[in-house]
């Protein structure tokens, strides 16, 4: 091997040891935008990991970081549940918080920081980078019907 052909898979090298933490390095954010004094249960988890059921206050968040897989099919999905206080009945949904195939098809696009806002009327995800706001993804009641 050349000098320069050492220097390429070196340089190879270290884009993918430390370059890669930048490009499969993950965020993922879940808002409570539903009402005052109403918290927002969430339970999510991969394939490989559970993380746990959390308890949201009210205009407060849970996140979790992890790194996409060496095969980048990594897939977390979240379960959601508040109490309408008009009803007293339970709203939830169950729905993919993050998969890169969706979001490559989906209007979501690469999403290095996915922020999610739990409204009164769905589940809203934050738009593709370098653009600022939301856009409605999910009604509640979406994907409870093939929970067991």
């Amino acid at each position: 091997m050349s000098i320069s052909n050492h220097t390429f898979v070196l340089v190879l090298v270290l884009i993918l040891s430390y370059g890669s933490s930048l490009i499969w390095s993950k965020n993922v954010y879940i808002w409570n935008d539903l009402m005052p004094n109403v918290t927002l249960k969430i339970h999510c988890k991969s394939a490989d990991d559970d993380l746990g059921e959390h308890i949201i206050p009210y205009k407060q968040n849970w996140n979790w970081n992890f790194q996409l897989n060496f095969f980048f099919t990594t897939l977390f999905w979240c379960n959601a549940e508040w109490i309408d206080p008009a009803t007293e009945h339970v709203v939830g949904a169950s729905f993919v918080a993050y998969e890169r195939e969706h979001m490559l098809k989906d209007w979501t696009s690469q999403c290095y920081e996915c922020i999610w806002s739990m409204r009164q009327d769905g589940l809203y995800h934050s738009l593709p980078w370098g653009e600022e706001g939301f856009r409605f993804a999910y009604p509640w009641g979406y994907g409870m019907q093939n929970l067991v």
